[in-house]
């Protein structure tokens, strides 16, 4: 049986091989990719991934912008392992896909209050969305995976 997944990135080199992993594993059903800034801006991030899945022929998986930034403290720009635009010197076509209307929060709770079965959430980048998620939205998690993450977001 397929697991349901959302996968929340910040699409650089390391974001785009577990995509390309995570759209092409026969158990996985990914439902949603949302953005976060972290090895880029959410602007560059989003478009990072949606040229990727555009390049790996995955044009419907939608996809959400997610937070621009921490909630609590200053994003730390200095980062800059992936190049300048996140995906080394690669160059895509044409980009012809586009985002969501709805934010990366309002549409991961929508993905999930509509699914009759559990979504795991995979977080590849910082947990800002998720937490945002959380504090918005409590009752898409249950009580024991509530604890876990919480726990998880204290300790970042």
């Amino acid at each position: 049986m397929k697991k349901s997944v959302i996968l929340d990135v910040d699409t650089g080199i390391d974001d785009a091989i577990a995509i390309a992993l995570a759209t092409n594993t026969r158990n996985l059903n990914i439902k949603l990719i949302t953005t976060i800034a972290g090895n880029m801006s959410v602007t560059e991030v989003t478009k990072n991934t949606l040229n990727f899945l555009q390049a790996i022929g995955k044009r419907r998986i939608p996809v959400a912008i997610g937070a621009s930034g921490p909630m609590e403290r200053e994003k730390d720009n200095s980062i800059q392992a992936h190049g300048k635009k996140g995906l080394g010197k690669f160059k895509f076509p044409k980009l012809e896909l586009k985002p969501c209307k709805l934010p990366a929060v309002e549409k991961m709770h929508e993905v999930i209050s509509k699914s009759k079965e559990k979504i795991i959430i995979a977080a590849l980048g910082p947990l800002t969305n998720i937490a945002q998620l959380l504090l918005k939205y409590p009752e898409d998690m249950d009580n024991e995976e509530l604890g876990n993450l919480l726990t998880t977001i204290k300790n970042q």
